[in-house]
């Protein structure tokens, strides 16, 4: 890994830490089967299998792969993940990141170079019930 890629990812750690205090982080090299709850800001830098659910924020790093379901009030994706994603507020999808299933998020953000294929589906504030759900299979 570059010494610039090491230097954006203990950036992005610093700054969820900053903004609530607490993280978990599953590390690159590191395995996980089966189910994480967390009410912290959680990183994934290694491999999950299972559902990943946080009360903040969720990070999944280019070293990153989730194959399981996951909801967070915000996420940024930049690995690999396949399976359901529920975001209450913002997602972005970073290039270079590769995501198949469905999205459900507030906010949807997909940067050139990103790849998706799957479902999305927008809820925009509470005060308009009407959601949209469109096919989509990006490869930006």
């Amino acid at each position: 890994m570059s010494r610039l890629k090491r230097k954006i990812i203990k950036n992005e750690a610093q700054k969820m830490n900053d903004q609530h205090g607490k993280i978990g982080i599953v590390g690159e090299g590191t395995r996980v089967k089966g189910d994480i709850k967390t009410m912290d800001n959680f990183r994934v830098e290694g491999f999950i299998e299972g559902n990943v659910i946080t009360k903040s924020k969720l990070f999944l790093s280019e070293t990153g792969q989730i194959d399981g379901d996951a909801s967070a009030e915000v996420a940024e994706i930049c690995g690999r993940f396949s399976g359901t994603l529920s975001v209450s507020g913002r997602l972005i999808l970073r290039a270079g990141c590769v995501v198949t299933g469905n999205i459900r998020a507030e906010e949807f953000i997909i940067d050139e170079g990103a790849e998706f294929n799957g479902n999305v589906t927008t809820t925009p504030d509470s005060i308009n019930n009407t959601n949209e759900e469109m096919p989509l299979s990006v490869a930006v």
